[in-house]
């Protein structure tokens, strides 16, 4: 018994083969993954964190599904925490149950909250802009 490969299916065999060498140089000279693109010489990103992400020159996740997305952006205080733009860090999270105004105290849900977002660092705040309020 003989497999035989006639003319056409060996063809097809070969440019598919081209199509996909042909992606992975436009990759390689940085071209990118449709709607995916990158720019920079920099090291690469890490994702260490069990089924974490990572997408930017030198940006890294090392927690549990983390994520941090940007220049130097790290995902690495909390499990699930996420670090968005250039040189944000993660921290510590810190719980706020209430505040005073005026003599009447108002509570706030999420007393006790597991990771954090994170689109700054200290000395580099940046403000959200574009956010409703949620519930």
């Amino acid at each position: 018994l003989t497999d035989a490969v006639n003319g056409s299916q060996l063809f097809a065999s070969n440019q598919a083969i081209e199509t996909v060498a042909n992606e992975v140089t436009n990759i390689n000279n940085g071209k990118g993954i449709k709607y995916f693109h990158a720019n920079s010489t920099l090291a690469d990103s890490q994702a260490t964190g069990t089924d974490s992400t990572a997408a930017g020159p030198e940006a890294v996740a090392s927690v549990q599904d983390g994520v941090a997305i940007g220049h130097g952006a790290t995902a690495g205080a909390n499990a699930g925490d996420v670090a968005l733009g250039l040189g944000s860090t993660t921290a510590a999270v810190v719980g706020t149950a209430s505040t005073k105004i005026a003599g009447t105290t108002y509570t706030f849900a999420g007393a006790t909250p597991t990771s954090t977002v994170s689109v700054g660092a200290a000395g580099a705040e940046r403000t959200i802009t574009n956010v409703a309020a949620g519930r």
